[in-house]
């Protein structure tokens, strides 16, 4: 609070009363965060709540941050957390953000045998499968689809494609 005293004073010096204005400067803008981090994750990396809160009147550290919620690295999943950050005047800012816990690593899909499978003439086909690693999904289901007009049959002289797809259940 600043005073400011006004006096009525004329040519011959008298005085008059004088009054006294009090002005009150307030600070009423809230203080602002900015993130410093993405809001998606991969799955199993570590997850800090780098922001950077800014203020109009006072420096950081005279702010106080409240955050509610946490996020689980290794569960997928969409975590809300909120932000609040209170300066030195008692403005207030609340904001909600969402992080999200993704898999968006690919799977790596290999043989089990070598490619291109050589069989001879009325040999039994036994598939030899392929196997998965997924950094995040164990219990994947690998496909086998067999693409030609037949079946692979030994009989018959030829080329037979065997594609294996490997489906994640994240």
């Amino acid at each position: 609070n600043y005073p400011i005293m006004y006096t009525a004073v004329d040519v011959l010096w008298n005085t008059w009363s004088s009054i006294t204005r009090m002005v009150e400067i307030k600070d009423t803008t809230s203080p602002i965060f900015t993130w410093v981090n993405n809001e998606i994750i991969e799955v199993y990396s570590g997850y800090n709540d780098n922001y950077i809160v800014t203020d109009n009147y006072r420096s950081w550290t005279w702010i106080v941050v409240t955050i509610s919620g946490s996020v689980n690295t290794w569960l997928l999943w969409n975590y809300p957390i909120m932000y609040t950050a209170v300066d030195e005047s008692g403005n207030t800012w609340t904001i909600n953000k969402i992080v999200s816990v993704l898999d968006t690593t690919k799977p790596i899909l290999t043989l089990n045998d070598i490619s291109p499978m050589v069989l001879i003439q009325w040999d039994n086909f036994v598939d030899p499968w392929a196997k998965w690693i997924d950094n995040y999904d164990w219990s994947g289901v690998i496909l086998t689809w067999i693409i030609s007009w037949w079946i692979i049959n030994t009989s018959i002289v030829g080329t037979y494609y065997v594609v294996y797809t490997y489906t994640a259940v994240s």
